[in-house]
């Protein structure tokens, strides 16, 4: 029998908002109903967890606006930003975080510079890179930063982590995934993977959907997504996390 859904663990990007352009708000609304009725009745509404790339900064400011108390996986699984008090605990070494800085510079200089993709701002622990507006493929971009990172730095597995959302590539220490940080707050909340409902979109995600038990997407998660969850919804974006709430809890807005 399949251990019940007692944790959600959802994407931000490509699943709650979408990626540079306007959020539902009513949605969003609606979510944080969820919010407040996992904090009265979390047997039947289990706790919502925001899992992101993004920094700190921005993923307390869309906790804030949908209600979520509950600490907040970050920069692809290199900090947990607990809410209250607000403070923030490294899943990365000073010495993880000098590699990585190494990298970030390499690849402004040939990346950013040079073909028109950015780097990311406000970010501690994780190297993200965006492709040019408009235009350019995360999955064909992470190869491509792989095989940079390789001819500079040297091939190696267990140097870094790179993985591709729908929107961007995320570089991380070796080790750092969004998965490991998970599996490191079901562990303290006395709960096994197997009770984690996790919610993607990217390719950042992989990793953390086979590891769950319970596992969706919304309409429009890259094909690779698609293949491996074992809900898709019809609806995108928000509204799409709102009927996968509604598919494995029975929550109605």
């Amino acid at each position: 029998m399949a251990e019940p859904v007692r944790l959600v663990v959802c994407d931000i990007e490509g699943c709650l908002i979408p990626v540079r352009k306007a959020w539902d708000l009513v949605a969003l609304a609606a979510v944080g109903r969820y919010a407040a009725r996992s904090r009265e009745r979390p047997e039947d509404f289990p706790p919502m967890v925001l899992c992101s790339g993004r920094p700190p900064q921005f993923v307390e400011a869309l906790q804030y606006a949908i209600g979520l108390t509950t600490p907040a996986v970050c920069e692809n699984g290199a900090l947990i930003y607990e809410p209250e008090p607000g403070t923030v605990e490294w899943l990365v070494t000073p010495e993880q975080r000098g590699s990585l800085q190494a990298a970030g510079r390499l690849l402004a200089e040939e990346f950013a510079r040079a073909r028109g993709a950015r780097l990311a701002h406000g970010k501690a622990a994780c190297v993200t890179l965006v492709p040019p507006a408009g235009g350019g493929d995360p999955a064909a971009l992470c190869r491509e930063v792989q095989a940079f990172l390789d001819a500079r730095l040297g091939p190696g597995p267990g140097r870094l982590e790179i993985t591709y959302s729908t929107s961007a590539v995320d570089i991380t220490p070796a080790g750092v995934t969004k998965a490991r940080a998970v599996a490191v707050l079901a562990e303290r909340w006395g709960m096994p993977m197997a009770a984690v409902l996790a919610i993607g979109d990217g390719g950042n995600d992989l990793e953390l959907l086979r590891a769950a038990g319970h596992s969706a997407a919304p309409a429009k998660a890259l094909p690779e997504v698609t293949r491996e969850v074992q809900y898709l919804s019809p609806e995108p974006v928000a509204r799409g996390v709102l009927d996968i709430l509604r598919h494995f809890t029975g929550y109605r807005s």
